[in-house]
């Protein structure tokens, strides 16, 4: 079976679509970066996300909440069909619809990716919630007032994802988790394969086999996946295009600018104008 619909309201600030299909694996392990907010409900499959933030394992009643520029790879296990509905939205969506009493609550809604499988009774919220956004753009009545209507339920539904619990999981042991945190703390330094292998006692093959396995993603990879989220950072911060690249761990500015460019879409200075203005 295989279903893709998607629905976009008159002014294009809002798109929601659903997907139903068997999803091969090779075809979602990839980087992904955007200039959107992404918000999704999954209904059925299995999703591995490797970002920054480390490894996340969800299934089936999950939902996924992506600030914009965020550097992520979202792995789809293609044991069984996988189910989901998505919203996306700019960062300027709501400013337009909502007063200025409801900005501060925004902002902290709208800070801070996460994954996360959800105990029933949230899920059904949410997923009613998301629905309902769903069937409103599929009518012809995308009107204003639809509009206002679709951004409360998105604001609820945000509010709603932020505060749930997380269902509760055993974390899996392995010495990956440990190799995660060490890139975390040391991106800064001029890492190797070899150097992280010879630290947590394993070959260099033997690394490379089992980080593939658990992040879907290769080490080299998750290394510049982490230096490129603390370069955001750092922009935002006000630190030049030179000093940033110094400070995180890139040979040179001239090869910064090319992967940062590559990942996200845009420059690191044009992405520094753009959200230190925001």
């Amino acid at each position: 079976m295989t279903k893709i619909t998607e629905y976009v309201n008159k002014d294009g600030t809002i798109t929601v679509d659903y997907m139903k299909k068997h999803v091969p694996s090779r075809d979602t392990n990839n980087i992904y970066c955007h200039p959107y907010y992404e918000i999704i409900i999954i209904v059925s499959g299995k999703v591995t996300y490797t970002a920054n933030e480390g490894v996340t394992r969800i299934g089936e009643r999950s939902v996924v909440f992506i600030e914009p520029y965020t550097v992520h790879n979202p792995f789809v296990h293609d044991v069984q069909i996988y189910e989901r509905y998505r919203i996306r939205f700019y960062p300027d969506f709501a400013s337009g619809l909502l007063s200025d009493k409801y900005s501060e609550e925004l902002i902290s809604l709208l800070s801070g990716s996460y994954m996360k499988e959800l105990e029933d009774s949230d899920f059904e919220v949410l997923y009613g919630l998301i629905r309902g956004v769903f069937e409103r753009l599929s009518s012809d009545k995308n009107e204003k007032t639809s509009d206002l209507v679709n951004a409360a339920d998105i604001i609820t539904l945000l509010n709603r994802a932020r505060n749930a619990p997380r269902k509760t999981q055993l974390r899996e042991a392995n010495y990956i988790n440990d190799v995660l945190e060490y890139i975390k703390e040391s991106y800064k330094d001029r890492l190797t394969i070899n150097e992280i292998a010879s630290r947590f006692f394993v070959s260099r093959g033997k690394l490379i086999y089992d980080f593939k396995a658990v992040c879907n993603m290769s080490v080299t990879e998750y290394i510049t996946v982490t230096r490129i989220e603390a370069a955001k950072r750092s922009l935002l911060l006000g630190y030049s295009v030179s000093a940033t690249a110094l400070s995180c761990g890139f040979s040179s500015s001239g090869y910064f600018i090319k992967v940062f460019s590559s990942i996200t879409g845009i420059t690191p200075l044009k992405f520094q104008l753009k959200f230190s203005r925001q």
